[in-house]
Parts: structure tokens; sequence; C-alpha cells
């Protein structure tokens, strides 16, 4: 409901606003046919409003004339027809001013008694107070070419700047009830000086009152407030708007608490503080965003799409976060670090794991670390001994039967490999040559096991096929692949084919089936063309045509 109190008998305007009919965004573009809004006078019939209401922008006006201001009480609905398009609102208007008005004379009985020194000498009393306030200075204009912020007047001031810092208020003429704050006086002239231009200039013998109560002019507010200093020592009390600002400032431009970074074209030199590095005016290169970073103590960057970063120093305990962009780690340490949504290569270090996620890795060399939603392309070199959780959901990146080189490092030894939820072909390489290296595969795919993997624990679980193994175990290394399920762990059928006469059995290469010709006689053959090394021969009988 909204409330509105009014003069009884003469026209107004109210102002209010609009919602969607989900209660949630204003309703900008309502438009109002006859109907649509509607008012009942003191309780009697409900009726049109004369003029429906006028679009103001995010708001809309409601003009009433006198006739239908001509009650104590107008209570009104807008409330749109047919399929609402916004959600209807109630007011309420209470007049006063009148014997017949809600609120009659109110005020008469107080605002228009006489105020003098007899009635209202009480110290402390309102009425002393308000007859304080009415010892103003009254003077006229006195000036024939008078401007919009300066002008000759009658005032008998004869200290310079007599009247500065008071409040000037037209009584007459166009400008009357307009009001200034007068800046400065000249005690010989008389030339007085406003604070902010009028819309028109005042005519010769204007009237104005100055009121003798000391003012801060808008200029003096404005540089006091403006021209502080926002520091700790003098605006940290919480929740107050000093610290408000100072928050704001110290975030200013950064947000998402982000520093942005573009080498697209769209970033600039520079390391300011709240001026580069913000969201309108990105940085574009590495030592201004690491002095940015250092100055504002924020350890986040975005990273905006086809940006590029090379490291040349160390980028520690930081986020990087950015889609499709390229990263060339240039050695450097990234611990503790998370990058996202990079194109990454070259080679790194760090103490503490970093993060790689939704990221291409290429030709890498990493310290233990994790990887999660990767492509991999490889190839992927351990740099140093630890737990890697390389593949969190990740998949290889090379197409056809290739896959991308998994490098354990012919000198390290003790690198221990976790691909979960891996999808995709593995390459294998240097396993075992300095110790005891481990690896986990979970997933679908293919693990190649090159010849220089010589020593170290492979446990394979899913959907996988095999390359190497043989020469893996030879050499030293351990396979466990009770959860794997391939092709070449998958028994084929021997079909039995109706006949008779005789018949010679063939054999079945792997993942192929074998058909042996039912018939009265069959021929084991002396030998079978090929190489029949490792291949099983099955042989069946049954005593009548009718048996299994």
């Amino acid at each position: 409901m909204l409330y509105f109190t009014r003069k009884y008998g003469e026209a107004t305007i109210i102002t209010f606003g609009l919602r969607d009919p989900d209660g949630i965004d204003l309703k900008t573009d309502a438009v109002c046919v006859d109907g649509d809004v509607v008012i009942m006078k003191d309780e009697g019939a409900e009726a049109n409003v004369d003029a429906n209401f006028s679009d103001e922008g995010k708001g809309y006006s409601l003009v009433f004339t006198a006739a239908e201001m001509t009650a104590s009480r107008i209570q009104g609905y807008i409330e749109d027809q047919g399929t609402p398009v916004w959600l209807g609102r109630e007011f309420l208007i209470e007049t006063y001013g009148h014997a017949s008005a809600q609120h009659p004379y109110f005020g008469e009985g107080v605002w228009d008694r006489s105020l003098t020194g007899a009635t209202h000498n009480q110290p402390t009393s309102s009425g002393r107070r308000l007859r304080a306030l009415g010892d103003v200075v009254s003077a006229s204009v006195d000036d024939g070419a008078a401007g919009v912020n300066s002008f000759i007047t009658d005032l008998t001031g004869t200290q310079p700047d007599h009247y500065a810092d008071q409040t000037l208020l037209f009584t007459s003429g166009n400008l009357a009830g307009m009001s200034r704050g007068i800046l400065s006086y000249n005690e010989n002239t008389k030339l007085l000086t406003i604070e902010e231009d009028l819309p028109e200039t005042p005519a010769d013998g204007d009237d104005f009152d100055i009121n003798p109560v000391h003012i801060h002019p808008v200029s003096q507010i404005v540089q006091e407030v403006w021209d502080r200093v926002i520091s700790s020592t003098n605006h940290n009390i919480n929740k107050s708007a000093g610290k408000i600002l100072r928050e704001l400032k110290e975030i200013a431009g950064y947000e998402g608490g982000f520093i942005y970074y573009d080498t697209t074209g769209g970033g600039a030199a520079g390391d300011e503080a709240f001026i580069n590095g913000t969201l309108e005016n990105p940085v574009d290169n590495e030592t201004d965003l690491n002095t940015l970073m250092t100055t504002l103590k924020i350890k986040d960057v975005k990273m905006v799409a086809g940006s590029s970063l090379t490291l040349t120093v160390s980028a520690e305990k930081r986020v990087y976060i950015g889609e499709i962009w390229t990263l060339i780690m240039g050695g450097q340490s990234v611990s503790g670090t998370t990058f996202h949504g990079a194109t990454v290569s070259g080679i790194c270090t760090g103490a503490i794991k970093p993060k790689f996620e939704d990221c291409n890795i290429g030709e890498v060399t990493l310290p233990p670390c994790h990887m999660d939603k990767c492509g991999l392309s490889g190839p992927i070199t351990a740099g140093d001994v630890g737990d890697f959780f390389l593949a969190d959901n990740c998949h290889s990146a090379v197409a056809g039967i290739g896959a991308p080189v998994l490098d354990f490092g012919a000198v390290l030894g003790d690198v221990r490999i976790n691909l979960r939820w891996y999808s995709g072909g593995i390459d294998l390489r240097n396993m075992g040559q300095a110790g005891t290296d481990r690896i986990s595969i979970e997933g679908n795919g293919q693990v190649i096991i090159n010849a220089n993997c010589i020593g170290g624990t492979i446990a394979i679980r899913g959907h996988q096929t095999l390359t190497g193994e043989d020469d893996f175990i030879t050499a030293g290394g351990t396979i466990s692949d009770d959860a794997r399920f391939a092709t070449d762990q998958i028994p084929y059928p021997i079909n039995v084919v109706g006949g008779g006469g005789a018949s010679t059995p063939g054999y079945a290469e792997e993942g192929e089936s074998s058909s042996i010709y039912q018939g009265d006689i069959v021929n084991i053959g002396r030998y079978a063309s090929g190489d029949q090394t490792a291949k099983r021969l099955f042989f069946g009988a049954k005593e009548a045509p009718g048996d299994t």
C-alpha cells in the first residue's frame, strides 16, 4: 500500500513503480488504458480516473484533478486488466488544509501564531529558537547588470566577507524561494558572490534574505570529503561509510577479486594500483602483473581468451583462470598454484602440488601435481619423485592409434602416478630405470609399455588393451590386471557347423571365432600353416548326432 498526503481540492501528482508478475524485476514499459486505475472517494462508488498514468522511465506518474481531490480520503487501485503484465498496486491519499479534509488545519494553531519577544522568550524553547531563526538580514539587488553568480547589493556590512558562509534566499522576483550559499562579500563594492550559478540573472530590485547561520558551502564540503586521505588510521570503524569506501578503493575495478591480464591487444603496460590490471584496463605483461599482485595482495588472475603468459620468475600460490590461453612455464616454481583453461608447455617445479584444470597438457616436465579434466598430448616427463595425481577425469588428446608419452624420468625412481577415470591411450617410458616406480591406470583405452620400462608395478583396471607386457615382466616388472577386461582376455566361441563325411579343423587368430565342421571323419592335419606357437587346440567329440 502506498500512502500520500495532499492538499484538499488541489490538483496533484503521485509517482510509483510497478513490478513484473514474478515480483522481481521492475516493469518499465507498462501501458495504461481506461479502467487500469480506479479510485474511491470517501468510500463512495469506484470510478476510473480522468487521466491514465504516464511512463516516466523506470517509474510512472498519475495526475489527479482538483475535483478528484475533493475528498478526505481517496483510495486507489492500479491493476492490469485481462492477463496481468504487472503486479497490482494500492494507494491511499489523505487530504489536509480544509474543513472536509482528513487532516483539517492541524498546524494552523502553531504556525500562524505571531513570534514576539513578549511571548517567545523562554531559553531553549521551540518558540525562542524559531524567533532566532527569524532574525535575518533583508536586502535587495542593486545591479542593472547582475550575473548568475555575483551581483551588487544594498547590504551595509563593512567587514571583508561579512556575509560569507551564510545562506541567501530570494523573496521576490522570478527567483523567489531559491537559495544559495554565499562564497564572498566585498565590503567596498557590496558585491556578493554565491556558491552555485542561478538558473537566470536576478533583476535589479529583487529582494533577498540572509540567514545569519554559518554554513559550509558545497565547494568546501566537496573538498573536505573527496580530498581527504583514506587510510586505516582514520577510516577503520566497522560499517562506517569511510571504511566501506576504503575497502571499495582497495578492490576498485578488480571485479571478482581478479587482476585482469590481456595480451591480445586489449591490455596496456602499467603497474599503478586501482588503475592498471582492472576489468576495463587489463595489464599486458608479467612484470606489471607481479607488481600489482604484490601491491594489491591479490593472488587471482583472470586471463582474457587468446592471451599468452611466459613465466620468467616464480608464480607460487596463485590462481590463473581463463579459457583458451597459453602458458609457457619457463622452468619456474608454480608451487601451490592453480591453472585453468590453458594450453601448457615447458618445465616447472613446485614443493606444493600445482593443479591444472581443463587444460591441454603439451610437452612438459612436472613435479608431483594434480590434473583435473585435462587433455594430455605430451610427452609428459616426471621432474621429481612423489605422488602424481596426474589424471582425474582426464583423456588422451592424441588422435588415432597413438598415445601421449608418460616418462617416469630415467634417473628418478620412486615416482608414483595415478590415472583415475582416464580415457584413451598412454605410452609408458623409462619405468623402473632408477628404482621402484608405480602407476595405477583406471578407465578405458590402451596401455603401451615401452621396451625401456624394466621394473616397477603397473595396476590396470577397466577396459584396456595391453602392449609390451611380456618384455616388461621378463625385465622384472609386475602387472596387476585382475580387474582389467579386454579382447585378449575374452574367450571366443568355437562354432560347430553341420555337415558330413570328412572335415578338417582350422584355427583362429586372437579375437576371431573358429569353426569345426561336423563330419563322420575329422582329419587332424600334420601341421597347419603359419606360426602355431602359443596357439590353443580344441578337440571335441560326440557319440550321437543329437549329443551336445
